[in-house]
Parts: structure tokens; C-alpha cells; sequence
């Protein structure tokens, strides 16, 4: 065995490759931010969140950002004429049928006059006013919520676009434009050849707004937690993350069909068939027939505690075979970001299994293998015990052992 040291971003990289062989990418976009959530360990409004932080971070709302100053200081305007009604001070040609009417009906000598107005109160002033709007809003939404409480480097980052659109928002052409979104007309006038040069910014960050924030759809859902939801997760969910999809993958070696990842009651749950075999996995969640027996649970109601809370493997597989009692695998993930070694990534994972092993004996009792820790490292296999230990390398081998 040995020692490999904790690397982040490649994980990352491969959970995104294979995040949708194993969640379901055909669901609505409300249910992949439902699985998504369970998936990552986040909460749903932080995993629809997602969407909001991949629209800030998107390269199209930075050149927006960039070429809003030249839109604000040279704005599109239509020229209006006002009327005005006044006796001294002239702007403007004179309505000389206005006025003899109105000196015929008023007997006073007021001249009725229509100064030319320059209206910057038009498309696409008031999308572009939109959108500084939008990303200021959104940034202060994702700083204030959940975002704030990740990673500091992202929240400064999140603060600093929605402070530049903010100062940029607040600009004087724009005290007198309303915020509008751009019609299909609006935006194929803005993409004619006399236009397209200077606003195809404000165009592109118009449909990354209405793809990930006005209509979110699934496609751009299921891009977001490529891009950023493994980004949102601590090391501990990440690894808890690879080595479900790898206990997935190794029993789809073992020959069982499996379906995608589901949510029951909150929780990511999964079955498969061999045969007459049938195998269910879940993660994070304690199953029902464990919670019932459960002596931690017991001995907290005994206590009369107000909240009760359960033990809960990463990972728990149930296999079913016609004739035979049911088999029950607690597995527990353990990871460092040091350098720990792989022996003692082993006994914390141990020291867990073996509080499942109390709390739940009555369903772990007379099993030929209980429990299984995963480690990050290489090389240590697990050995022929009730209880092993292996890194993700050797997860295989291990499962065997418990199908067999």
C-alpha cells in the first residue's frame, strides 16, 4: 500500500466525466437540481443556485461588463419633440397653430413650442440596464447566501462582479431608462450588420441571462453542475462521490443491470438485477429495517432527547437472493487532504464501521461480510474478514467477496 497524495482538480475532472452515466441526464431540470443536490451534499436552493453562479462566471457577462462603459457613454437615442407652453423663454421652433389657438382661448400672450428631446429610454439601453441590474442582484444573492460560506476566493470574486455592475448601473444614462428585457425583434434589429459590431456583447450576456436565469432548462442545468456543483463540494463528498460510482461501475463488471441514481424521500437510492439476484444501494441515507433496530436510536429516545438522530454509512448495498437471507455492506469513505497515510485513513474507517457494527447488530449479526472501508491511496486490499479495508483501486476485489 501506499500514500497518494489529495488531488483536487483531477477528481473533480473525473466526476464530471462521469456524473451522467450514473444520474439520469433525461430528467426535468427541477429534478436534476433535486439529484444534483442529494448528489453533492448541498441543499436544493444551493444546488438551483448553481445556475446563478455559472450565469456571474460566464465569459459572456465579463465582456459585457467590459463593453458596457463604451454603451453608457454613446447610448442609442431617439429624438422626441416636447411640448411646452411659455411666454418669455423660447427652445425650439414655435407650433404657430397651437399657439394662436391657445392665445384665442386664453387671451395671454404664451407661445406653444416643440423642443427636440433626446430619449435614451429605448432598446437596447434597457436590456443593458437589465442586465447590470440582474448580475448586481445576483451577486449580492449568492455573496449573502450560500456562496459566502464556500470558498472566500469565490465569494471575492462574486463581490467583485457584482460591485463593477452595480457602480456601472448606477451611471446617469441610465436614471431615465427603464429595465427590459429584449424582444425577438429587438434582438434580430440589434444582429443586422450596422449593429451586430457593438452590441454582440450586450447580445450574448441577453441569452446566457434568459438560458440559466429568466427559463432554465435542463441543459443548461446539468451544465452548471459540471461546472461548478463538484467545484461547491467539500473533499469528503467528493471522494464519497467517486467511490459510489465506483462501487456502481464494479458491480455492472459483476454482470448486474443498474438503474441511474433516483431520489426516494430525499435520498439518492439505486437497484439492479443479475438473475434472480437483486442488489439496492443507498447513499447517505440509513435504511428503514437499520433505523428500527438501531441501539444508538434507543438509547436517545431512552434519554428522551428532543432531536434523535441516526448513524449513516456513505454507502449501504442490500443484496437479495431467493432462498438465502438478506446481506446487508455498510461502507465508509475516508479521505485527507494531508498526508496521512493510508494505515490511518484505515482505522478511522474502521473505528466507524465498527459503531455501525454496535448500533445495528441485530441486522449486521451472522453476516459473512458487514462492512467495508474505502481509503484514498493505492495497493491495500481488503482481507478475508467480516470487515475490510481497501483503496478505491482494490474496491473490486472486495465486492467479489461480498457477492460471492
Amino acid at each position: 500500500m501506499r500514500p497518494v497524495p489529495w488531488d483536487r482538480a483531477s477528481l473533480i475532472a473525473e466526476l464530471r466525466d462521469r456524473v451522467w452515466l450514473h444520474l439520469s441526464p433525461s430528467a426535468t431540470a427541477h429534478d436534476i437540481a433535486l439529484d444534483a443536490a442529494a448528489l453533492l451534499g448541498l441543499r436544493f436552493d444551493e444546488a438551483a443556485a448553481l445556475g446563478q453562479l455559472h450565469f456571474l462566471l460566464h465569459p459572456a457577462i465579463s465582456s459585457f461588463l467590459d463593453a458596457a462603459p463604451d454603451l453608457l457613454r454613446r447610448p442609442t437615442s431617439d429624438m422626441t419633440q416636447n411640448v411646452e407652453i411659455t411666454h418669455d423663454r423660447i427652445r425650439g421652433p414655435v407650433d404657430w397653430q397651437a399657439t394662436r389657438r391657445r392665445r384665442l382661448v386664453t387671451r395671454e400672450p404664451h407661445f406653444v413650442t416643440r423642443p427636440p428631446r433626446r430619449d435614451v429610454d429605448i432598446q437596447p439601453n434597457r436590456a443593458v440596464a437589465l442586465l447590470l441590474n440582474e448580475i448586481r442582484d445576483q451577486a449580492r444573492s449568492l455573496v449573502g447566501g450560500w456562496a459566502g460560506s464556500h470558498e472566500a476566493g469565490l465569494s471575492a470574486q462574486i463581490t467583485a462582479i457584482g460591485t463593477r455592475a452595480g457602480f456601472l448601473a448606477s451611471h446617469r444614462t441610465l436614471s431615465e431608462v427603464t429595465p427590459a428585457s429584449l424582444s425577438s425583434r429587438d434582438a434580430a434589429a440589434l444582429r443586422s450588420p450596422r449593429l451586430r459590431r457593438r452590441f454582440s456583447a450586450a447580445l450574448d450576456a441577453h441569452a446566457v441571462h434568459q438560458r440559466l436565469i429568466s427559463h432554465v432548462d435542463r441543459a443548461a442545468i446539468r451544465d452548471s453542475v459540471e461546472r461548478y456543483g463538484f467545484a461547491a463540494s467539500s473533499d469528503g463528498t467528493l471522494f464519497e462521490i467517486a467511490v459510489l460510482f465506483a462501487l456502481r461501475l464494479q458491480l455492472q463488471v459483476a454482470g448486474f443491470a443498474l438503474e441511474p441514481l433516483r431520489l426516494f424521500r430525499g435520498r439518492l437510492r439505486f437497484g439492479g438485477r443479475r438473475g434472480d439476484e437483486q442488489i439496492m444501494g443507498f447513499y447517505q441515507e440509513t435504511p428503514s429495517s437499520w433505523r428500527d433496530s438501531s441501539q444508538y436510536r434507543a438509547a436517545q429516545l431512552a434519554h428522551g432527547f428532543a432531536a434523535v438522530h441516526d448513524l449513516r454509512p456513505d454507502v449501504t448495498l442490500r443484496l437479495e437472493r431467493a432462498g438465502e437471507p438478506t446481506r446487508w455492506l455498510a461502507i465508509e469513505a475516508k479521505t485527507t487532504e494531508g498526508s496521512v497515510g493510508v494505515p490511518r485513513l484505515a482505522r478511522r474507517a474502521l473505528t466507524d464501521l465498527l459503531a455501525y457494527r454496535a448500533a445495528f447488530a441485530p441486522v449486521l449479526d451472522d453476516q459473512p461480510m458487514w462492512g467495508l472501508g474505502v481509503v484514498w491511496g493505492e495497493g491495500l486490499a481488503a482481507a478475508e474478514h467480516p470487515v475490510g479495508v481497501c483503496t478505491r483501486d482494490c474496491i473490486g476485489e472486495a465486492l467479489d467477496r461480498f457477492l460471492a
